[in-house]
């Protein structure tokens, strides 16, 4: 492994499970004698934890890990519950494969055995990528490519407030719970139950976003429901 890859992977980890705090610094030198390396290899592995939307890198003033306010958290919900409810209504109009879906699910499961969050953090963000790619909306891809360091930061902030819950005994065992969402889903849409299919895509856009305003003191009323939830009844 290049020296620049290997940087790259041990801060993008220190990043998603919380080991680099939100808005932390991130000093090139100190970062290279922690990792008994030179400087050029780091530089290099934060610019690319820039492209991927980890980390703001300003004129003058270095490096930082994004810091995500609560408020951005729920602008990143609200955008996500519409930019990937559309990509999966595509994914279903084309008829797109769930063979990548299911190749991610696996991960996902092997990840939640072992009881590995980061593993599966990363699986489940390929298992959205799958989705907005298996769309073929070119554009609705660079958008949610645009995103994903954000969807990180917060995915890892959910399972961090989630695993306390779960060890306090409350909540559910969140990583089975999110493997298990996900199955669902697959499964609704291999027996060709699309409404259904889209009804649990949506919901799970929610289903721990709440907990997690809620739990930092965010105002958790300021997430769209679901349309599937709001939408009026049809009539004769």
């Amino acid at each position: 492994m290049r020296l620049a890859d290997a940087a790259h992977q041990s801060l993008r980890l220190a990043i998603i499970e919380g080991k680099l705090g939100l808005g932390e610094r991130l000093t090139e030198a100190h970062i290279a004698e922690e990792l008994g390396m030179s400087r050029a290899p780091v530089r290099e592995a934060i610019q690319r934890l820039a492209a991927e939307g980890l980390v703001l890198v300003e004129p003058h003033l270095g490096a930082q890990v994004l810091d995500l306010s609560l408020e951005d958290i729920v602008d990143l919900h609200n955008l996500r519950l519409g930019l990937e409810t559309t990509a999966l209504r595509l994914f279903l109009a084309r008829g797109s494969s769930t063979k990548p879906l299911r190749t991610h699910l696996n991960e996902m499961k092997a990840a939640a055995t072992k009881k590995d969050a980061s593993r599966l953090i990363n699986a489940e963000l390929d298992w959205h990528r799958s989705i907005n790619v298996g769309s073929g909306n070119h554009l609705i891809g660079r958008m949610f490519g645009e995103l994903e360091g954000r969807i990180l930061l917060a995915t890892s902030l959910e399972d961090r407030v989630l695993r306390v819950m779960s060890s306090a005994g409350s909540g559910h065992s969140h990583l089975n719970y999110v493997v298990e969402e996900h199955e669902q889903i697959i499964a609704a849409i291999e027996e060709g139950r699309k409404a259904e299919a889209l009804r649990l895509f949506e919901k799970h856009f929610l289903s721990t976003v709440a907990l997690l305003l809620q739990r930092l003191g965010g105002d958790s009323s300021l997430l769209l429901e679901p349309l599937s939830e709001t939408a009026p009844a049809p009539t004769n």
